[in-house]
């Protein structure tokens, strides 16, 4: 990969933003790389929404999984750990095992 010094005129690459509550929570590293790429896909227009206008996710543990270089047993290992922390929330549509359930991230709220 080619290299270069930053600039005023630099543009930046790609990103994913990683949220600064991020930084003192007691969470794997890769449950806060997870975090971080299902909070873009919400974002950024991947994400469903219901009735109530809250943003969704389904399907998501194989192209995390893809993302990340692990499994999507990791991942899903990660989102039983955001459940644990309250920050994603998985709805299940349905009894069926082979149904998708709703993955909602959830943000922190913030304290005026």
């Amino acid at each position: 990969m080619k290299t270069d010094y930053i600039t005023s005129d630099s543009a930046l690459p790609p990103y994913l933003p990683y949220p600064r509550f991020l930084l003192g929570r007691d969470l794997r590293p890769s449950t806060k790389e997870v975090y971080v790429i299902l909070l873009d896909m919400t974002v950024n227009s991947e994400a469903s929404v219901d009735k109530r206008g809250r943003r969704y996710l389904t399907f998501i543990n194989p192209e995390i999984a893809k993302l990340i270089d692990r499994t999507p047993a990791t991942v899903g290992q990660a989102l039983a750990e955001l459940e644990t922390a309250g920050l994603v929330k998985r709805h299940w549509v349905s009894r069926s095992p082979t149904q998708p359930y709703h993955t909602y991230i959830k943000l922190p709220v913030m304290e005026l």
